[in-house]
């Protein structure tokens, strides 16, 4: 949900994944499709940062979304940084495999 002032406002994906992931969506009700299975219609969902649900009086010109090219992972420590991410949109993961890839070669 957005409201209030949104000057600079940037939206992207979630970018991080932790062990405890999974069971704190299940317990906060949120449908998800985890690492493995088969997407569904809740696969849809990871887009949902693209549509937020917007204060009355405000237009979608009031935020802007990050590019795929742009996009991160969050630095988190290392016994994190080797767990999928999988409330991401496959386009966002695809830059983030090719920028690894890119690393690799360069090391």
């Amino acid at each position: 949900m957005i409201y209030g002032d949104t000057r600079n406002l940037t939206m992207a994906p979630h970018n991080a994944a932790y062990f405890e992931l999974p069971s704190h969506l299940r317990a906060a009700d949120i449908p998800f499709v985890a690492p493995g299975q088969a997407p569904g219609k809740t696969q849809d969902a990871v887009h949902n940062f693209a549509k937020p649900i917007l204060q009355a009086g405000l237009s979608s010109s009031c935020f802007t979304l990050m590019q795929p090219v742009d996009f991160m992972r969050m630095s988190l420590p290392k016994k994190f940084s080797e767990l999928q991410l999988f409330l991401c949109p496959q386009e966002y993961i695809d830059v983030l495999m090719i920028r690894a890839e890119h690393f690799k070669e360069i090391q």
